[in-house]
């Protein structure tokens, strides 16, 4: 009555085969759900390395020449960059706004994507950097508040766009099959793009990643340049502190219009960080119940599993506790059976995470790190190992209720 555990099982082996297999397939399901879940939660709990609090942002536009509302220009002396100006000039002359500056691509939550620009270093294709290209003015960095990477303060970042050099942003944690190279590996170096191979750039500074949305990891990084005088798709404005909706109240539609030119959909960009997160935040809302029900389908299958297997060893339980084997003894021995076909399963899995990353198969085409797959892969193996437990312990524990001698009947 004493068979060692490894003996019984192999006695067994038909139907542990079977629950090996369940258990692989169902460990890899809940590792591909959560080294996705990991991986939008990992971008999205990343330090900002900026401050968009109390900052709003328009986009500039222009009456078309065909339009019934254009107004053209009597002379030379205005144009639609004297009308920009105007426009400007009202915003600065508010009394709630502390700084106001323009750029193209300037700020986070936009969604723009301007160019993806291959940078290498001067003569040495070695080192290749993509990012998304900003233009900005050194007013822009400080409103922002943007930090660099190695210590930089935002007035050193401001001076480096000052001077006309180059700023590159973190390209964030990515999978080890990224070819682009880290910033620091540009910085104090001259670089040219794969547009212009003629002018070079160098690179004074590097800088955290101004971010399309919270939940996207930079899959480059940034390319920040000065702004010339034609970047004025972007008004940036900083209000003081607190004062948000001051400046709103403040606002009249003739402040943001002059001549041709004019302003529209002024935001915050806490508001366009709201708007831009909102559909991954349904979907990881969606994507996390989703998750639950499926949780609780597989605890409800590995019960039904585990019930079938203690009923089925009724006699060998009561024989067991006849013998005098305690409650104890008997749900050890229970889980200890159980937990060395997890140990199998999850051995399964992790040749299978292993097959994935070697392939470079993506799930829906993420760039899963090192860490988001083993940390999926952990989050998978204690969740089934939580299930498992609950599995065995509550029919082994009705198993046990049952009368002895009823058990024993027909032994």
């Amino acid at each position: 009555m004493k068979r060692k555990l490894i003996t019984q099982m192999r006695h067994m082996w038909r139907s542990n085969i079977w629950l090996v297999i369940e258990l692989s397939v169902v460990a890899i399901v809940l590792w591909s759900f959560f080294s996705i879940f990991v991986k939008f939660m990992d971008a999205r709990l990343q330090y900002r390395g900026y401050d968009t609090t109390d900052m709003w942002h328009a986009y500039t536009r222009t009456i078309d020449k065909e339009s019934e509302a254009y107004k053209p220009y009597s002379d030379t002396l205005h144009s639609e960059v004297t009308d920009f100006a105007v426009i400007m000039s009202h915003l600065k002359d508010n009394p709630w706004v502390e700084c106001v500056s323009a750029g193209t691509n300037a700020v986070p939550f936009t969604m723009n994507y301007f160019g993806e620009l291959y940078m290498r270093r001067e003569a040495d294709t070695t080192y290749l950097y993509s990012g998304n290209c900003r233009m900005v003015t050194p007013e822009i960095i400080r409103m922002l508040r943007l930090e660099g990477l190695n210590g930089e303060t935002t007035e050193q970042l401001a001076a480096t766009i000052g001077r006309g050099e180059v700023i590159l942003g973190d390209i964030g944690r990515v999978g080890k099959d990224w070819r682009i190279s880290r910033p620091e590996m540009f910085n104090g170096h001259d670089i040219v793009s794969s547009s212009d191979s003629v002018t070079t750039h160098h690179v004074g500074a590097t800088a955290h990643t101004l971010r399309r949305s919270d939940y996207e990891p930079p899959r480059g990084g940034d390319i920040l340049m000065a702004a010339g005088p034609s970047d004025m798709q972007d008004v940036v404005i900083r209000v003081k502190e607190g004062h948000g909706n001051d400046f709103i109240e403040s606002i009249r539609a003739d402040d943001l219009e002059a001549g041709n030119v004019y302003l529209s959909e002024l935001k915050s960009l806490d508001a366009m960080a709201s708007d831009v997160n909102k559909m991954v935040n349904s979907m990881m809302r969606n994507f996390a119940i989703g998750g639950g029900f499926l949780l609780v389908i597989v605890f409800l299958g590995f019960l039904g599993t585990f019930w079938f297997r203690a009923q089925e060893r009724t006699s060998e339980i009561a024989v067991r506790m006849v013998n005098g084997a305690t409650r104890a003894d008997i749900v050890r021995r229970l889980l200890g059976e159980s937990f060395l076909l997890l140990a199998a399963g999850a051995a399964i899995c992790a040749a299978a995470v292993v097959a994935l990353e070697y392939f470079d198969i993506k799930i829906l085409e993420l760039e899963l790190t090192e860490t988001d797959r083993w940390l999926g892969y952990v989050l998978a193996i204690f969740s089934l190992a939580i299930m498992v437990t609950a599995g065995v312990w509550w029919p082994a524990r009705r198993a046990m209720a049952v009368n002895m001698a009823e058990a024993l009947k027909d032994q």
